[in-house]
Formats: C-alpha cells, sequence, structure tokens
C-alpha cells in the first residue's frame, strides 16, 4: 500500500528540517518510553524471524518499495 501524498509530504517536511545542535542533542539524549521500546523489539523480532540470515536480510532490504523519492 502506497501512502498518500499528504503523509509523504508530512514525512518528508519532518525528515527534511532542520534543528539547532542544542535540539538535535535534546532529541538524541530524550527517554525512550517503554512504548516505544517494545515496539522497537517486537518489529526487530519479526523482522529476524522471517529474515534469520543477513544475506536474506540484505536482499530483503534491497527488494523493500521506495515511497520516497
Amino acid at each position: 500500500m502506497t501512502p498518500d501524498e499528504a503523509t509523504i509530504r508530512a514525512v518528508r517536511a519532518m525528515a527534511e528540517r532542520s534543528l539547532s545542535p542544542e535540539d538535535f542533542e535534546a532529541y538524541v539524549r530524550a527517554p525512550m518510553s517503554d512504548e516505544e521500546r517494545a515496539s522497537i523489539v517486537e518489529l526487530y523480532e519479526w523482522f529476524t524471524r522471517r529474515y534469520p540470515t543477513p544475506m536474506q536480510r540484505l536482499a530483503a532490504s534491497r527488494r523493500l518499495p521506495r515511497y520516497l523519492p
């Protein structure tokens, strides 16, 4: 499923925004919530079950759709 144009614009704007050194430092030092940590672990576990070897993981990453040009 391809994201709609509004979603693509919003993600692009977020990715291309400029941060001051102070804002960047605050962002990377912000504590991770338990929910965010659990989500990351869940995605990691799914991915490594789905693609158990390093070669399979590399091949999968090369096949991923490219939503943002």
